[in-house]
């Protein structure tokens, strides 16, 4: 797997190699730069693997969700994103460092990171590609020197997929009435 931090690729694709499975990879080219793996078919465990750290991610909340970040080499909380309506969210790092989740226009399937000063880590733009999720991303210009960013990578795309999940599921359940 090749280190994002010593890569100067700017664009990269998160695809899911076999429909209705719960495995992605972050691909730039023919090389992988990240894996996020649920480990149930129904549950929202996931883990988020890329050259530089290992990663859990779980949701939790019902009315307030969030979403949980550990390191699998520490089993303390590395972080957690609160989420907001319309899909957005509040990234709060155990360092201290904040990073806004933000969808980029309620029809549009974009979101993005940005930083404290509002400067954009990266975006990450779903594409409609049934039955297999993919889209595409873009790092920002001065990206690089934030040191969270394959996390933010890997957790961006942890909630697009669990909101399309919800997503899918509500709209099966409503035709069904």
């Amino acid at each position: 797997m090749k280190s994002l931090k010593r890569s100067r690729v700017q664009t990269l694709e998160w695809v899911q190699p076999k429909a209705l499975s719960r495995y992605h990879e972050l691909l730039a080219g023919a090389e992988l730069y990240g894996t996020l793996t649920w480990k149930k078919p129904f549950g929202s465990l996931a883990l988020g693997v890329c050259a530089e750290e290992s990663f859990s991610f779980k949701r939790g909340g019902f009315l307030h969700p969030f979403v949980t970040i550990r390191r699998l080499s520490i089993e303390d909380d590395f972080g957690k994103m609160e989420m907001k309506l319309g899909h957005n969210g509040l990234l709060q790092m155990a360092d201290g460092q904040v990073f806004e989740f933000r969808r980029l226009g309620l029809w549009k399937p974009q979101w993005s990171f940005f930083d404290e000063s509002g400067e954009l880590i990266c975006s990450i733009t779903k594409k409609a590609k049934v039955p297999r999720f993919s889209g595409s991303v873009k790092i920002g210009e001065k990206a690089r020197r934030k040191i969270h960013l394959p996390l933010l990578l890997l957790v961006g795309w942890y909630v697009i997929v669990l909101f399309t999940e919800e997503e899918i599921a509500i709209l099966s359940t409503a035709g069904r009435s």
